[in-house]
């Protein structure tokens, strides 16, 4: 199954009233690939492979991914696993920003909707002073995810170098929120008095003072 034709074929499914439940696993599947969740991916093929069996051989998607970061290049070419592999590529390329780019455009040729390879391209703008252009693949992320940490803390620091610094401290402010807050089944985590975040206003806006 070929991601590109995945949300496709799962809404026809659901048109025919019929094999929904494996395609809308592996959206699931799918977005955790995107987001690095690696073992959440792993766990729900495991969960459910009765329910993937007709479209996929899960065991044998497990092993790609168990084997993804490791060695990406193996990957490039697979018809699900392929978007991850050049994303994990471009970010070994980043010594030559032009094959990096090209590693990230790939994965979104791939899968439009790769959280990290938006964020990752939009890091290379950024680096080269194209500030709206970074911006809009933030957003782009954040429209897919808006609990996507990564996409607001880099969205904080572009509008920063816009001078920005109350969409800075938002977005800056909500990433820490969602890396701060507990994971799934991880229990209720700790409250953060209030003072902490006093202090943590207090430096980020020192942090994010224009420079002279």
């Amino acid at each position: 199954m070929r991601l590109d034709e995945l949300e496709a074929r799962y809404k026809e499914a659901l048109a025919q009233g019929a094999g929904a439940r494996g395609l809308e696993v592996l959206l699931r599947v799918r977005d955790h690939l995107r987001a690095k969740r690696y073992q959440e991916a792993l766990a729900l093929l495991e969960r459910e492979k009765e329910a993937l069996s007709p479209w996929v051989f899960p065991e044998e998607l497990a092993r790609g991914i168990r084997a993804l970061e490791e060695n990406p290049e193996a990957f490039l070419d697979h018809p699900f696993l392929g978007a991850e592999a050049w994303n994990l590529v471009g970010l070994r390329r980043l010594e030559d920003k032009e094959e990096a780019e090209a590693a990230f455009r790939e994965a979104l040729a791939r899968d439009r909707g790769h959280l990290r390879a938006l964020v990752n391209l939009g890091n290379l703008h950024l680096e080269r002073g194209e500030v709206e252009e970074a911006i809009r693949l933030y957003q782009e992320a954040l429209r897919l995810d808006p609990e996507f940490p990564q996409a607001h803390h880099n969205l904080a620091a572009a509008y920063r170098r816009k001078g920005q610094l109350d969409k800075a401290v938002f977005h800056l402010k909500r990433s820490q929120r969602l890396l701060m807050r507990p994971s799934e089944g991880g229990g209720a985590g700790k409250r953060v008095p209030f003072w902490v975040w006093l202090l943590l206003l207090a430096l980020l806006l020192y942090l994010l003072r224009p420079k002279p």
